[in-house]
Order: C-alpha cells, then structure tokens, then sequence
C-alpha cells in the first residue's frame, strides 16, 4: 500500500494504537496474518518489528477483546491520526499536545529513554521498583515532595539505605538483607550509582513532573498523576500532558525540578559513584547474612549482598556498613526528620541497633561512630576466623607476648594466697575451673548444637550458663573482670535488672559467641518456679533454633547452694567461692586489692588469643563419633596448662592449681562437695534428737525403716530450698514438719566421687561409734 504509514518499532505502533509494547506484540505473534521473517528483526537483543499501519489493524482485529479499543483508530497518508480516540474518563490519561492526541497512559511511554527525572507528591516504593525494571537507566532520579509522607513511608528505609551505602562507599563496604526483590532492586540502583532519591527540606513540593531523555529524545510531562502503581496502572481519573522535544517546556520542566532539587539536600556527594566511573564499585554479590550482626533479624537470614568496594577476602580486613533493611523501616524515619530538619549539614546517621560496623584491624581512630557501644559481640566466620567487634582476633606472631601474658595470669592467681585464708588453695582450683569453662564459652554453642542436632542426649553435658557464688568479698568479679579483660579486652558487666528472661534473649543475639556476664545478682532470681534463673537456663536448651551463634552466659552472686533450683542445676556449670577476705583488716583488704589492680593492668590478649586459634583446631577436627566423648573442661585447661608451661623460663614448675586439667565430671563434683558440706554441716551428731518426730533442725536415724528423718518448719519450703539431694528424698513422706530420706541412697550420694567425703556414714551416739570416728574408720 503505497504511501501507508509504517511503524519503526513496537514502541511507536503501541503508542499509536493506545495499548502497551507488550499487547502489539501479542497481537503479531498470535494472529498468524504476518510472515515473521519479513517483520521481526534483532535490536540490541530485542525482538523488534516493522510494522505496517493495515497490518497492525488486522492483527488487532483478530482479538475480540481489543476490537473496542483499536477499531476507532484511523491513519491518514499523512501520518496525523483520524479519528479520536474512546476516552476512559477514569483511568489515567495523557494528553500529547503537538500531536492533538489523547491515549491511555502505559509504561512503554517510558521506554526508550536512558535519563529520567520525576517529582512525585506521594511516595511509592513498588512504582520505583517497577520504573528500575522497566528500561537499563544510566540515570534514575525521584524527588518526594512531602517530607513527612516520605519518612513515615518505605521511602525512609530507602532514603537511609541510600545515605548508609554512600557513606560505606567512602570508607568500605555496605551489606544488606532484603525480604523481597523491590528493595533489593532499589538497593542495586543505589550501589551503582544509577539511582538517586531526595525529598523536601522546610515545604511541600505537590508538583508531578517526569522528564525523559535519551537516544529517542526528550519528553517532559506533567499534570495530576503521582509515582504510584494506583495512578499509573490507570485505576484513579488521572491526566498528564506529555511534550516531546518541546524545548520551552523542556527548560522550564526541568528548571522546576532542579529548584527542588536545591530544596532537598543530601547527605554525601557522591559524584564517584555515577556510571561513568563505575570501578568505584563492585558488582552487588550476595553472600552470607550471618557474618553481619546487624542482620541476624533479616527475614531472609541466610543472604545478604554487599554494595560497595570490598577485598574478595572480606571476612579479614575489610570495613563497612551492615544493614538490616527491614529494621531500618521502623526506625529509619525519625533519624531521617532529624537530619532533613538540620538542613543537612551532616550526614544521616545510621543508628547501632539498625546497622552495625563490620570494621577489622583499624585503628581507633578509624572506628566508625555507627559502631560505638557494640562491645560484646564475637562471631567465627565461615573461613573459621573470628571478629570481635570491629577487629579480626589474628593469632600472635610473638611467643613473647603470648608469655607474658601467662606470667600475669599466674601472677593474679597468687594473689589468692595473701589474705584469703587456709581454703586459698582450693578456691585457686576451683577459679582455674572457671577461667577454663569462660575460655571455652565461645565453643559451647558449636558442641551443643551439634550434640543436640545427633539427636542423643549428650548435649546436656554442655553447660552454657556458669554460676560463680559463695561469700561477699570473696573475689569473684574481680576475678571475672580480669579473665574476660586477658580474652578480648575490657567488658561493661551486666546487672541484676539486665538479669531477665527476655532481656537475656536480646542480649544473646547481640553478643553472638561471646559470654555475657551478670554481675551481683540477686539469688531471688534464682528461686521460684518463674525465676529468671530457671528460664534462661532451659532456653538455652533450644537457643540453636533462633541463632546459630550464641553466647554462653556467666553469673555472680553472694549465696549458698541451696538457691538453685533442680533446673539450673542439671544444666550449670557452678564454681564456689570458699574464701573471703576478712573484712575486719581494712589494710590487708586495700593492699590485696591494689596488687590485683596492678596486676590486670598488665595483662594483654595475646595468651587467649592464642588459646582461641588452637582450640578451634581441636573443635573444628571433631567428628559425631569423638564429639561425644569430648570433655571441653578438660581440653580446656589442658590447653591452659600446656600454653603455661610453653611460657615458664627453666627451672621454674606451675603452681598446684594448674598442675593438672579439670575435668566436667571433677567441676561437679567440687560443686557436690559444696551440697554435701551443708548435709554434712545439718547432720552433725550433736542434732540428733531422740524424738520421733524430731523438732524443726534437729534429726533422727529411723533405724528399722532404714530412713534418716529431719524436723523443718514446713516440709514443702524446706523441699524447695533443695538442700538436700533429690536421689535421697523420700517424697511421699516428706509432708507436715519432717523431710524424710533414705539412709543408704543419702550416704551413696555422699560417697560419690571419693574426696573429702568418701568414708562418710551416718552419724552414731554411742562410745563405740565415738571410738570409731577418732580412729577415722
């Protein structure tokens, strides 16, 4: 048909007919009147067409369902339409000026182009996404004209994860997780400098302007519809006027938008990361959430990508930012008001609990502000190193240092000896029991999950939670202050009112690996059927379903034996302090405590960091076979032992308290001897009592029934003070004013394990039985 109109694309011949690029195509390709290799060719990779005007009638027409829409259109020879088109007078509709022509709104009016600018009254995060997808933009820019719509809305997340990744762009990497693709879309446009997001500064901006440019030319619009999927999928009565390379409308459009612009500062200038200077910044890659502790809350925990330029070896020496995109929604909008309010003088701050600083081997000076306060946290990557903090714990190049490390150690272990009494000696062996569980603390998670996850019981050996207890002034925080000091530095201790169930839960996901210490606690908080105590204990017993990494958990307090309930004490690890200095020498006390002093400020961490790089060899050699007879008390402080020996100049020997290991089974029983000491202590000869029942603290032997019969107050308190053990308890006689017990399942229990207390028997009246315990028989 001579003279017939043709369309050079689908784009053109959609615009044409009012329908979308993606509905022409439909049309060719179903419609079998077109020969396909006459009309389709390649550009760029994509399928495209030219079109004759009649042919794209005919191929509309075989659709019943656009008849309506396409019937209407006529071209002339001339090119200039016929016949006006069917308005929907509620739908979204533009308005093309020079070619006197109104056509439903469709995205394809905006493909073709490479540039795009547009200010939008009402933010929309999902109509972003969906523009990004669209077309292969060098330059994507969206202006939200009402600040406080903005940061009540996604676009706040958007807005600080954009400044974060500016910001990590100068100094190292940014991480982020994302729980669906539109951010994650967002995200990659921001890293590579493709896009960019403003809003307004002290007014409000109701003004909807897009302006396009690129190879097919320049189309400013403007008019009543905002950036939303509601306006431009067409479901509200919406009208913009579309100019194509209308130069007045082009400057003033665009002059609009840059005065708005000015009106919408930004934190950082970040010229560098346009795509003109695209080296600045690595390609997103997605890697593992869990090497960043802001995203252990992430919906998807298992991928997080880094944005910006970063070594491939980044689980050592690199810096940067990790964002938890779906926490920053929460909280992104109020830090996001306060820093538009200032005027942007300086740049969004990121808040600690939203992103956290994954920065290693930097000076202090170094040490983004965003990561101030983090100071509990240790992880073990996926290459086995460990990061602390904002550092990579590397394993020390100097035995010297690691040396002088353990002559500190031994140092503070001997300043038990002066002022602590005759039981020194004892507590000294008990606290390297301590020091060898707290050195081990950052393993346990990894042996009771794996334990846990064979499906047998073993995992219950593995005691996460310590207890350290006896006597005021007997030394214990001091001594857990200075043990957690030597391992990855000084450690803000935690209180009685941090010591809650729900608080610990928190504090377990921030401090990944690393022990968290409660300092002082009351012993309330481990009494009662809902004490603190009980619940953290137990939970521990699922801790691996909620994080993967977990911290075990050490507690001081001033008590007895007898404040733990059965709970805790099936799955504690408890350490007794048997010695106090004396509180009536005022001198020896203050000269005690400023030798310890001088002593902790000596010591480095060479020595555990040493310790905790071959450790790690031994877990990470461990097989489901080996794992289960592995006693970590024991390799502990043999470890300890070995590394100490390795350190001593010759001629000299280790102290008793380090002569040999600890094992779990003699950590328990240190802790029995403490239960069977008050037994022991109620039981003594000079309360036996001749009645039957005997009175409250007196007890009698019950011969003929083989039971030992003690008086209380009130049965079921006594019970729940749990002084004496549970295997010897006859309970169903243990009611009114009397606890009873069985005589032989008492003394096996005292017997156990040998010590002290391995010729222990029930005492007797009589001069025979005096005689006999002279002799010691």
């Amino acid at each position: 048909m001579a003279g017939e109109v043709i369309y050079d694309s689908v784009d053109a011949a959609a615009q044409a007919a009012g329908v979308s690029g993606q509905t022409v195509l439909n049309w060719i390709k179903k419609s079998g009147l077109l020969d396909a290799e006459k009309v389709i060719a390649r550009r760029g990779g994509r399928e495209e067409f030219r079109i004759r005007h009649s042919d794209l009638m005919r191929a509309a027409r075989k659709s019943a369902a656009a008849q309506s829409v396409v019937q209407p259109l006529q071209m002339g020879l001339d090119g200039a339409g016929a016949a006006p088109r069917a308005i929907d007078p509620m739908g979204l509709n533009v308005v093309f000026r020079q070619r006197a022509e109104i056509l439903p709104f469709s995205l394809d009016m905006f493909r073709g182009y490479e540039r795009f600018r547009a200010a939008t009254y009402t933010p929309s995060i999902p109509a972003v996404a969906e523009l990004l997808k669209l077309a292969e933009w060098d330059d994507f820019r969206v202006l939200f004209g009402n600040e406080q719509l903005a940061v009540a809305s996604e676009a706040a997340a958007v807005l600080t994860l954009q400044a974060s990744i500016e910001k990590a762009a100068v100094g190292g990497f940014a991480a982020a997780a994302f729980e669906d693709d539109r951010k994650r879309t967002i995200a990659d446009a921001l890293a590579d400098g493709t896009a960019r997001f403003y809003t307004m500064n002290g007014g409000v901006s109701h003004n909807k302007i897009y302006l396009l440019e690129g190879e097919r030319g320049r189309r400013a619009m403007t008019g009543s519809a905002n950036l939303s999927l509601t306006a431009l999928n067409g479901r509200q009565a919406e009208l913009l006027t579309a100019y194509d390379d209308d130069d007045f409308m082009w400057e003033t459009l665009s002059r609009l938008w840059d005065g708005l612009e000015a009106r919408s500062p930004m934190p950082m200038d970040v010229s560098a990361l346009t795509r003109k200077n695209r080296a600045v910044v690595k390609p997103a890659r997605v890697v593992d959430a869990s090497d960043f502790p802001a995203l252990r809350h992430a919906k998807n925990e298992g991928e997080a990508v880094i944005y910006t330029a970063a070594p491939d070896d980044f689980a050592g020496g690199v810096t940067g930012l990790a964002l938890n995109a779906k926490t920053l929604e929460r909280g992104a909008g109020p830090v996001l008001r306060q820093h538009i309010k200032g005027g942007g003088g300086v740049p969004v701050k990121v808040i600690a609990a939203h992103a956290k600083a994954v920065k290693r081997g930097l000076t202090s000076a170094n040490v983004d502000k965003a990561a101030e306060g983090w100071k509990t946290r240790l992880t073990r990557t996926p290459s086995g190193g460990f990061i602390f903090n904002d550092r990579v714990v590397e394993r020390p190049a100097d035995a010297e240092a690691v040396a002088k490390d353990a002559l500190v150690i031994r140092q503070y272990f001997s300043g038990f000896n002066n002022g602590f009494g005759a039981n020194a000696s004892v507590m000294q062996r008990v606290y390297f029991g301590l020091m060898g569980w707290l050195y081990f603390s950052p393993f346990l998670w990894q042996i009771k999950s794996a334990l846990s996850a064979s499906g047998g019981g073993e995992y219950s050996k593995v005691k996460m939670m310590a207890v350290c207890y006896g006597e005021s002034n007997c030394g214990k925080t001091s001594l857990i202050n200075f043990l957690m000091s030597s391992m990855l530095g000084a450690h803000p201790a935690l209180g009685n009112s941090d010591f809650t169930a729900k608080t610990a839960r928190t504090r377990q996901g921030e401090a990944g690996a690393y022990p968290l210490f409660y300092d002082d606690v009351q012993s309330n908080r481990f009494v009662g059927k809902l004490a603190a105590g009980d619940t953290i204990a137990k939970e521990y017993d699922q801790a691996h379903s909620r994080t993967e990494q977990y911290p075990g958990t050490i507690v001081s307090l001033n008590t007895d034996a007898r404040s733990f309930t059965a709970a805790v004490r099936k799955r504690a690890a408890f350490f007794f302090a048997s010695s106090a200095l004396p509180l009536s020498d005022m001198e020896a006390n203050e000269r005690t405590a400023r030798e310890m002093r001088d002593v902790v400020n000596q010591v480095e961490q060479n020595f555990y960091a040493e310790y905790l790089h071959r450790m790690a060899e031994k877990v990470d050699e461990l097989d489901s076979e080996t794992m289960m007879d592995f006693d970590y008390m024991r390799e502990s402080t043999a470890l300890i032992i070995q590394m100490m020996r390795e350190s001593l100049d010759e001629g000299e020997t280790l102290p008793a308290w380090a002569s040999k290991p600890i094992s779990n089974h003699e950590i328990f029983r240190l802790h029995m001897d403490e239960s069977r000491k008050t037994v022991s202590n109620l039981l003594r000869l000079e309360y036996m009592a001749k009645n039957d029942p005997p009175p409250p603290n007196f007890w009698r032997a019950r011969r003929s029934d083989n039971q030992i019969i003690v008086g209380v107050d009130n049965a079921r308190d006594a019970l729940a003070e749990g002084v004496y053990p549970e295997e010897a308890l006859v309970r169903e006689f243990s009611i009114g004013n009397v606890i009873v017990m069985d005589a032989g399942a008492l003394t096996a229990f005292m017997r156990r394990d040998g010590g002290e207390f391995a010729d222990w028997r029930i005492p007797k009246k009589g001069l025979m039985a005096a005689v006999k315990r002279m002799v010691g028989r």
